[in-house]
């Protein structure tokens, strides 16, 4: 149904789905690695960097990105967050608190910063907070890249979920091809 409205398939990536209890406190990062919740605009524009840059997309699409971002309500049900290693920030991710599920999206760590934990950690930082909150589920879309991170925390596949984009090419082109 979607192709026939002009959207094409991309791929499925697995949905996963972990208890906060099973989770663990904290993931081993450097001693000068910590995480915040972002809550003023400067800083959400240095979050929407950092995400950018992460998934290795255009720079050029930051600004969108944080223009998108910083028009919503600031707080619940969605909360970003950025993590340094010393005064560099490194690390993104988001919150959403849904009813009764917290789920994480957005999960960016600099390429020259990976292989460090800091994935681990920004996964971790905000479902304790939700956790606090009184969440005991976490849910979260899976990257390749994102995946093995995610089943050492403890997530496990749920799901697949089908990605598709949409292409301003009409049907009589793709025939062309």
């Amino acid at each position: 149904a979607l192709a026939a409205h002009g959207f094409r398939y991309a791929a499925d990536t697995p949905g996963m789905a972990a208890e906060m209890a099973a989770l663990p406190a904290e993931a081993p990062t450097p001693r000068d690695f910590r995480s915040m919740p972002v809550s003023d605009s400067p800083t959400l524009r240095v979050w929407a960097d950092v995400f950018i840059a992460g998934y290795e997309l255009p720079p050029a699409w930051a600004a969108g990105f944080f223009q998108l971002l910083d028009g919503l309500p600031p707080g619940p049900p969605i909360l970003n967050y950025l993590g340094y290693l010393g005064e560099t920030p490194v690390t993104a991710s988001s919150l959403f608190l849904g009813e009764r599920v917290a789920g994480i999206y957005n999960v960016a760590t600099l390429p020259e910063a990976r292989r460090q934990g800091l994935g681990a950690a920004i996964t971790l930082a905000p479902l304790r907070d939700a956790q606090a909150q009184g969440y005991h589920v976490a849910v979260l879309q899976s990257s390749p890249l994102g995946y093995g991170v995610y089943e050492r925390l403890g997530f496990r596949r749920t799901c697949a979920v089908d990605c598709f984009y949409w292409s301003s090419e009409t049907r009589e082109d793709r025939n062309r091809d």
